[in-house]
């Protein structure tokens, strides 16, 4: 995949493909991110458990039927992308890999926090 096959795919120029993107790397992790991103996000907002540990049971199951999915191999595919072309593994550490990792410790943090609160109170 090239900026060029973009363009050429898309009907518009290269120039207007990199007035939005400064290059391939972020074209892919938009077009990722759109696609696949949200479904796999730890949830946070509302606990869908009243163990952590269950909430965070569930939320691993989500996440391996999202990669058994055919976009998985979207997921398999970057990763191995992303060995040899280093924006590409930039970006899908700083968009896929940290967001995710922020919301879990997060939660767990959240866990420890409530864990200390039981432990004082009884």
């Amino acid at each position: 995949m090239s900026i060029e096959s973009i363009a050429a795919k898309t009907g518009v120029a290269k120039t207007t493909i990199y007035r939005r993107w400064p290059n391939k790397a972020a074209v892919v992790m938009d077009a990722f991110m759109l696609r696949f991103g949200s479904g796999t996000q730890f949830q946070t907002a509302k606990p869908t458990a009243k163990k952590v540990t269950d909430s965070i049971r569930l939320q691993m199951r989500t996440l391996a039927r999202a990669f058994r999915s055919k976009d998985g191999a979207v997921v398999k595919a970057l990763l191995a992308e992303a060995q040899f072309d280093a924006e590409l593994s930039t970006a899908f550490h700083e968009r896929w890999t940290l967001p995710r990792r922020k919301m879990i410790l997060a939660v767990l943090q959240r866990a420890i926090t409530r864990e200390n609160c039981v432990l004082t109170s009884t």
